[in-house]
């Protein structure tokens, strides 16, 4: 279960992020985009998000590999399957103990019986002690998910700036080309300009592309992390009643 979280490279990459971001927000302050404001504001909120979005992947993957120390999910489907069927039989023996009336050559019998029912109570504690870890640990994906939520919307707003700034700089080159002075060799200064604009939004794009991809994973690995944990929950609940 920790391998399918990936903790340490999805950690990476949203630290990578991170700094990719801050570097861009470098860019964009000094750069003559017409929206540099509004794409700073923005950056500043994509990499508080994506530090936010560290320390709750952290925080979850620690308590999935806590859990997972603690109970060893490795061999936890062998042991969940006898242990269930312990629990079954205890359950058995239990509702039929006091229907039955042991002839005294069976001491031996029962008291064996006895120490086994004694260890599959404490198989039962065991896994109530569990359903309640395994809860707890379900509760603390909710924050990724939020944080994950918050990240792509603010992206989805960066998506429209890129566009509507590409857009208004490739008609702005176009007017710039279709002029004479520019036919005959003039505006080389305000060509490069827009061609530098361009630059930056294409390095844009491709941020946001990258930001896209680890949210992405993000999300795949920690529901496929939670889809476990919820199928071990269903399984401690039935196994319990």
């Amino acid at each position: 279960m920790d391998k399918d979280l990936d903790e340490h490279g999805l950690v990476l990459d949203v630290m990578q992020a991170e700094i990719l971001t801050r570097d861009l927000l470098t860019l964009v302050r000094i750069s003559d985009l017409r929206s540099n404001a509004t794409f700073a504001a923005l950056l500043v909120e994509l990499a508080e998000g994506l530090t936010k979005a560290g320390r709750v992947l952290q925080r979850f993957a620690s308590k999935v590999r806590g859990l997972d120390d603690r109970f060893g999910f490795g061999r936890s489907l062998q042991f969940f399957a006898y242990a269930s069927h312990s629990i079954v039989v205890m359950k058995n023996y239990a509702s039929n103990i006091a229907k039955v009336s042991l002839p005294s050559h069976s001491t031996t019998l029962f008291a064996t019986w006895s120490g086994k029912r004694n260890a599959d109570t404490d198989k039962t504690q065991t896994f109530d002690v569990l359903l309640k870890h395994v809860e707890r640990v379900i509760v603390h994906a909710g924050p990724i998910y939020e944080v994950l939520d918050e990240l792509e919307g603010r992206l989805g707003r960066f998506q429209k700036l890129v566009l509507f700034e590409d857009t208004s700089i490739t008609l702005a080159k176009t007017d710039v080309l279709a002029e004479l002075w520019t036919k005959v060799g003039g505006n080389k200064r305000q060509l490069q300009d827009l061609d530098r604009q361009l630059a930056l939004l294409k390095e844009l794009k491709k941020y946001r592309g990258k930001i896209l991809v680890s949210i992405t994973a993000t999300i795949k690995s920690t529901t496929t992390v939670v889809h476990q944990l919820e199928g071990m929950q269903e399984y401690l609940q039935v196994t319990l009643d």
